[in-house]
């Protein structure tokens, strides 16, 4: 339920990059009562640094854009909002 996710990759400064999570939109819902998954994204640089974030912009899910200011090793955050994980919730990054 408290699992956090995070992925490394590689940015050029200047050039944008997109990230989007599929996941409360992947969800099978049986009735508007059902706990839904609800997940954020968050970029890190190399220094731990937050430098964007997301939250509930399709649906329940994230997506965001941003421009990396330097060439670096920079690092996503994939996480439940409430920590409230289950386990039949997946997400595409």
């Amino acid at each position: 339920a408290e699992d956090v996710h995070f992925f490394k990759f590689t940015a050029k400064a200047g050039i944008p990059i997109h990230l989007e999570i599929h996941s409360a939109r992947l969800q099978d819902k049986i009735h508007d009562l059902q706990k839904h998954a609800d997940p954020i994204l968050t970029v890190f640089d190399s220094t731990g640094k937050e430098i964007a974030g997301s939250d509930d912009v399709a649906f329940a899910d994230p997506r965001l854009n941003f421009t990396p200011a330097k060439d670096g090793e920079y690092f996503v955050q994939v996480r439940d909002a409430k920590y409230d994980g289950d386990p039949r919730w997946v997400y595409a990054l």
